[in-house]
């Protein structure tokens, strides 16, 4: 199968470019990369770059700021990073990529290569 190439934005940070090259060639690895998936790993280069921001900035600031009347509320980047994070684990999980995921697909696996034959011999076995 040809190699899938990916441009990925210039803007991202250096972290973020060095995840997608790690996921990308765990996709490969397991032939699971298709010109079709271009636009998610888009989605998922953007969706941990901004998780990356967002936690740089409260590392740098803190979880909670001060608004205008002088009230101390968590800072707007917690909401940002915790949308980031949801987003990032959905893309990676409908890649196999987190380990809910690949259990998943190993027990269906499983499952496939076992005729029902088998599994009664299985069972019967233990």
């Amino acid at each position: 199968m040809a190699k899938i190439k990916i441009k990925f934005s210039p803007d991202l940070l250096d972290e973020t470019l060095e995840f997608m090259n790690t996921v990308t060639k765990y996709l490969e690895k397991n032939d699971k990369l298709k010109v079709i998936d271009t636009a998610a790993l888009l989605m998922l280069a953007d969706s941990y770059n901004t998780y990356l921001v967002a936690s740089n900035q409260l590392r740098k600031e803190g979880v909670t700021v001060i608004n205008s009347r002088g009230v101390t509320i968590q800072h707007p980047a917690y909401a940002i990073q915790k949308t980031a994070i949801a987003t990032t684990l959905q893309i990676l999980g409908e890649f196999g990529c987190t380990l809910r995921s690949r259990n998943k697909l190993s027990m269906m696996e499983t499952e496939v290569n076992e005729s029902p034959l088998e599994q009664f011999i299985n069972m019967s076995s233990k």
